[in-house]
């Protein structure tokens, strides 16, 4: 009997620290670009805040402490190539070659609304990585929300939009 409280106890174990892991699967990725795969350091990467971000970015780059002030963020376009919806809820990375890059993104403000994206226009260089953030202010008229964008590389400086 004492064995089999054991094995129960072990399974409730697994079990409890397998759930949360089961809803943490990476983000997929997509390849921006024509042609080949290129390495990672000829291409740079851009993405967009999720539920999982404090996982993803918390103690790997200092400037990412900014996740916990961001709204949830989605990139519905790069370049003037819609990402297919899917993509869009999974908070895609994309790879992209260094240069300039158009972005449309949007933020979630208590349910997703993708009706007005904003676009941001920013320049990438290869092996960087940079992340799509937002908040909100309160504007000059009464119950009117304003959405702040911005990208930032990984050193914390803002390249696209404004804090």
């Amino acid at each position: 009997m004492k064995r089999f409280a054991h094995l129960v106890g072990l399974i409730s174990l697994l079990f409890v620290v397998a759930l949360p892991l089961s809803g943490c699967s990476s983000s997929p990725t997509l390849r921006m670009y024509e042609g080949s795969q290129l390495p990672a350091d000829s291409i740079a990467n851009v993405s967009s805040i999720s539920p999982k971000s404090q996982f993803d970015y918390a103690g790997k780059k200092s400037a990412y402490w900014h996740y916990t002030s961001s709204l949830n963020t989605w990139i519905l376009e790069c370049d003037g190539q819609k990402l297919k919806m899917d993509d869009v809820d999974k908070h895609a990375n994309l790879e992209v070659l260094p240069g300039e890059h158009r972005l449309k993104v949007a933020a979630d403000l208590g349910g997703k609304a993708f009706d007005d994206p904003e676009l941001l226009v920013f320049r990438t260089e290869a092996g960087e990585s940079y992340l799509l953030m937002a908040r909100k202010d309160e504007g000059s008229e009464a119950n009117q929300i304003i959405v702040r964008f911005w990208v930032m590389d990984s050193s914390g400086k803002v390249v696209a939009g404004a804090k």
